[in-house]
């Protein structure tokens, strides 16, 4: 097997947490599973479990913090639920292909709706996020979503002192669109008596 193929396997033992705790259980017949000859099974094994375990650690924290990035509203409505509910979605494949952080974001913004929990606002922060990173996908000519509060206001972060009602429920129409297919995106936010804002 050629180092390639080697960095492969080293790259499915840093992602995925249940093939990673089979190999530090049983190095041999993972590494087989693998492709690894026994020197390839040799040489990952002289890493130990704990740096095995942090280099996966420190992916994740990567993986998060480009997340966060294109999900910055959801992460200042959760706070330190954020990292949390990532920590429990990292264990999800990592996209490949291109723009892997895009569609990452997208794939954990369907998680934390799918996985509920959070008061309704947070929600429809996060629907909102979730529908700029949708509305942004090249050929993406419109989009319209409907929310049951303020989108467009400033996020309180949550906290133990923040109500759950920190956004007053407001009807919230979004529209996203561009004017051809390569045309700049654009964004208004309607809410009774249909005032728009940007």
């Amino acid at each position: 097997m050629g180092l390639a193929e080697v960095q492969s396997a080293l790259a499915r033992l840093y992602t995925d947490v249940s093939l990673r705790e089979r190999f530090l259980a049983d190095p041999g017949v993972v590494g087989q599973e693998l492709g690894l000859s026994d020197e390839e099974i040799a040489q990952i094994t002289h890493l130990s479990a704990p740096q095995l375990r942090f280099f996966a650690a420190s992916l994740v924290s990567k993986r998060r913090q480009e997340v966060e990035k294109l999900l910055p509203r959801t992460r200042r409505a959760l706070g330190r639920q954020f990292g949390t509910c990532f920590a429990r979605y990292a264990v999800a494949p990592i996209p490949d292909g291109i723009h892997k952080h895009w569609k990452e974001a997208l794939a954990f913004a369907a998680f934390l709706e799918q996985s509920g929990g959070q008061p309704p606002w947070v929600g429809d922060v996060l629907r909102y996020e979730r529908a700029w990173l949708e509305a942004s996908s090249p050929g993406r000519l419109w989009l319209v979503r409907r929310f049951g509060h303020p989108v467009g206001q400033p996020v309180p972060q949550v906290t133990d002192d923040v109500s759950l009602q920190a956004l007053p429920p407001r009807l919230t129409i979004g529209l996203w669109f561009r004017l051809g297919r390569h045309g700049t995106l654009r964004h208004v936010l309607l809410s009774p008596p249909f005032g728009g804002r940007r």
